[in-house]
């Protein structure tokens, strides 16, 4: 069995980006024939571009098209990096984290959502490792831990002790 080549992760963006503008243009259309408006439109869209996004992001062989974008900005940066190469070995009911992007001395891992149990493991790996560093790259940082929750993702990050950034890697962490 052949397999397959992956694409860098600058292609798979602008591939990518040039899918959900056509996608979006045409779902647009299909709504206006419809009647479809408002939020039933905007969630059909969002639905379409969510399924999408997971068809690229394997292209670069990752799990999702923020994992793909922190890859872009890193290789345009000429940042050398890994993807989920390393496993780091913690106690709690799962004993291997492996972080999204190892940049030698620091592991980057990207969340578009932080729910208890990423949470539970990024403490339990930072207790059992306490010299290692590791850094969170939010999607949307200002996002809720819960619903109700005054707690933002960048508070929770600051309130543990981690380092955190909004989408990119920032220079200060390499």
């Amino acid at each position: 069995m052949k397999k397959k080549r992956l694409l860098k992760a600058t292609t798979v963006v602008k591939k990518w980006e040039a899918a959900v503008d056509k996608l979006k243009k045409q779902l647009t259309e299909k709504c206006k024939k419809t009647h479809i408006v408002g939020r039933p439109k905007s969630m059909m869209i969002s639905k379409a571009c969510s399924r999408l996004a997971k068809t690229y992001a394997k292209m670069a062989g990752m799990k999702s098209m923020g994992e793909v974008k922190c890859a872009a900005d890193l290789e345009r940066r000429k940042i050398p990096f890994t993807y989920e190469t390393t496993t780091v070995e913690y106690q709690h009911k799962v004993q291997h984290y492996t972080p999204d992007f190892d940049l030698k001395d620091i592991y980057i891992e990207y969340k578009g959502k932080l729910d208890y149990e990423t949470r539970k493991k990024l403490l339990a790996v930072r207790a059992t490792n306490p010299d290692m560093k590791i850094g969170i790259v939010f999607e949307k940082p200002n996002n809720k831990i819960t619903k109700g929750s005054k707690t933002t993702y960048g508070k929770w990050a600051d309130s543990k002790g981690f380092l955190w950034s909004d989408k990119t890697v920032p220079e200060e962490w390499l």
